[in-house]
């Protein structure tokens, strides 16, 4: 995408212009520097709105988008194991023989070691399976700070300001919105002359939802 964009001497700026996408995306995406982007389902939305921009491939080039940063999370996974797995066992040697030398009253037997590994397996999967019975029964937040209930105004467009959750599906009358990291939003709805309904509704990987409505009187000077 950088190479055919500087062939036809296009700026970052006049694709974010163009596409409505933020420049520290598109400068993340050309640099490859995926952990700074939002999730998977709006960084495709960027990439085929840029890649159709410049007369290119966009299912193509995201689909390389999604191979490379997957080679990206699992050697960062790689690395990390390697830390971890790095000096484990001379620290639990070093634990277990300082406690001994100390003649603590309790002394850890392999019987108690698997006990406890027990205990903690067990509040695992209690933990998880309580956050996924909460996760399907509750509503995704959505909250509307712009604009405010029943606004008349002179102008034919008007901006939806917000927050909901980062993992959600936005829609503003059917239309998806997207969010930043943050699960922030900022979207312009046109307005046609007299009473607009506009319905905006989130919706979560369990099909939750959430809606808020807002009326605006459109008048014409």
């Amino acid at each position: 995408m950088r190479q055919a964009r500087e062939e036809k001497n296009i700026s970052l700026e006049e694709i974010s212009e163009a596409t409505k996408i933020q420049r520290r995306y598109l400068e993340d995406i050309e640099s490859g520097e995926y952990k700074n982007l939002p999730p998977d389902i709006y960084t495709c939305g960027f990439i085929k709105r840029c890649a159709c921009f410049l007369g290119l491939d966009g299912e193509k080039i995201a689909s390389f988008y999604r191979r490379e940063r997957c080679i990206q999370e699992k050697m960062a996974e790689s690395k990390k194991g390697k830390k971890t797995g790095a000096g484990g066992a001379d620290v639990f040697k070093k634990d277990f023989s300082n406690s001994f030398s100390k003649r603590k009253l309790f002394i850890v037997t392999p019987k108690i070691l698997t006990l406890l590994l027990g205990i903690i397996v067990l509040a695992t999967v209690i933990f998880y399976l309580w956050h996924q019975i909460n996760s399907f029964n509750i509503v995704p937040q959505l909250r509307l700070s712009e604009p405010t209930e029943d606004q008349i105004i002179n102008q034919d467009g008007i901006y939806f300001r917000g927050q909901t959750e980062k993992d959600v599906e936005l829609k503003i009358n059917g239309e998806v919105v997207y969010l930043d990291p943050r699960g922030k939003f900022e979207a312009e709805v046109n307005l046609q002359e007299g009473l607009n309904v506009i319905i905006l509704e989130a919706e979560n990987h369990f099909g939750k939802k959430a809606k808020v409505m807002r009326r605006v009187i459109y008048e014409r000077n």
